[in-house]
């Protein structure tokens, strides 16, 4: 047997099966007694070596001796034909590692009845520091470049970024790459979830330049929540957007720094409501004029309850700025019966030959105010054109029942023949009014 040269042997002569027999070179400091055998050979007693016997299982194996002896139960196998690793610590960990059909495969498992699962384990074995690094899992694969480049396709990275004993925080980030660069996609960070940053600041954290948010139907129909660098929320829906609160009244209320200021909501019956919620605070109505703002529209919801068309400062219950425009309705060359909803009727008499139009007041209701304004054109042939203004039955104007506001004499000239009349309903059955016509 050949020895290496800071081995040594001692022999003596030993025919038992358990023996070493020449055909190896002893490695290291390894000391070993043995002998000749009757065929020259050497032998040496291995009864105090650690294990001894023939290997288990099939041709082609590696083994671990196991408790003194090789057999197929050995806690480290390697199998050749069948090109897997199996690590076998007791029940239930073991490890196979190798490949089958679909490509390459590493499988923990646990063989135990309980709810525990295979385990697989980073450990950073150092001086706990913040922003350590755990762990990370590389995905590789090749591009198809001419000569393929070995890229990074994705990676899983573990940190803890915090180890104060009682305090301790870490996070996890998912990366892919995006135009060849390797970009981190999700963090999960001390409770919170992170799309487009590593440090989430909410339980989910979106960002991003444009599209943030994409809620789908399918792919075609969809509305996107974007933030641009001010802040600005833009809901672009491609359908309709609806609120719908699920309280009683269907309330949606809109804040200012957590505050509430304004509500939408409906009362009995399904009444839209549009309130101010806040003490002695007004609702103001604002326009954009050739690019100036205006507010022609606040109620006041002060003690007054005041309403101001063209002021913010209302001081009566209705307060206009500006000029008024009231509806007038027109009446041509017809009879007509007002209405009391009438505020002011036109009245034009141009019928030709000279003919009478009558108008008649509505039943007077107090307070009821009606302007009535005439214009007669002269007639052309015998007789004049003139216009009368009639009470409902049972009603009077000035103690009549008819009074005449406008004629134009036959061959007559136009001129002065535009007259107005204001009447008022003093009590419900009574009209007084009042002529004005033009100055001569």
């Amino acid at each position: 047997m050949p020895l290496n040269k800071r081995s040594m042997g001692h022999g003596k002569k030993n025919s038992a099966a358990n023996t070493y027999t020449t055909g190896g070179t002893l490695g290291g400091d390894d000391i070993l007694t043995g002998s000749l055998n009757d065929g020259q050979e050497w032998e040496a007693d291995l009864s105090d070596l650690a294990g001894s016997g023939t290997p288990g299982g099939s041709t082609g194996y590696i083994q671990y001796n196991t408790a003194g002896a090789f057999d197929a139960s050995s806690n480290f196998i390697w199998t050749q034909a069948a090109e897997t690793l199996n690590v076998n610590g007791g029940t239930p960990e073991i490890a196979v590692i190798g490949s089958d059909s679909t490509g390459g495969l590493i499988r923990i498992s646990n063989t135990n009845a309980d709810t525990e699962c295979g385990e697989f384990t980073f450990l950073k074995n150092a001086t706990a520091q913040d922003d350590m690094k755990l762990g990370r899992i590389d995905f590789d694969g090749y591009n198809d470049a001419g000569s393929p480049a070995l890229q990074n396709y994705g990676r899983i990275v573990a940190t803890a970024t915090d180890v104060s004993d009682g305090t301790e925080d870490s996070k996890m980030e998912f990366s892919t790459q995006a135009n060849s660069v390797l970009t981190n996609t999700l963090t999960l960070n001390a409770g919170n979830v992170g799309i487009g940053t590593t440090a989430p600041a909410a339980f989910l954290h979106v960002t991003g330049a444009t599209e943030q948010l994409r809620l789908g139907y399918d792919g075609s129909n969809y509305t996107s929540f974007i933030v641009d660098s001010s802040a600005n929320l833009d809901i672009d829906s491609g359908g309709v957007i609806y609120l719908d609160a699920g309280n009683a009244t269907g309330d949606t209320f809109f804040q200012k720094i957590g505050a509430s200021y304004g509500r939408i909501g409906s009362q009995s019956g399904n009444d839209m409501i549009i309130s101010c919620v806040t003490q002695d605070k007004d609702i103001i109505f604002k326009g954009n004029h050739n690019g100036v703002v205006i507010a022609p529209l606040v109620i006041d919801f002060g003690a007054s309850g005041n309403v101001g068309i063209g002021t913010t400062v209302p001081t009566a219950t209705l307060d206009v700025s500006g000029s008024v425009v009231k509806k007038v309705r027109t009446v041509t060359s017809a009879d007509d019966t007002f209405t009391t909803t009438d505020y002011h009727v036109h009245m034009i008499n141009a019928r030709d030959p000279g003919v009478t139009i009558t108008g008649t007041l509505p039943t007077a209701v107090t307070g009821k105010e009606i302007i009535v304004t005439s214009f007669i054109l002269p007639a052309t042939v015998s007789g004049d054109n003139q216009i009368d203004i009639e009470s409902d039955v049972g009603d009077t104007i000035n103690n009549l029942t008819e009074i005449t506001i406008n004629t134009a004499p036959f061959g007559g000239s136009a001129d002065n023949n535009y007259d107005m009349f204001i009447f008022r309903a003093i009590d419900e059955n009574t009209w007084a009014g009042a002529k004005m016509e033009a100055v001569t």
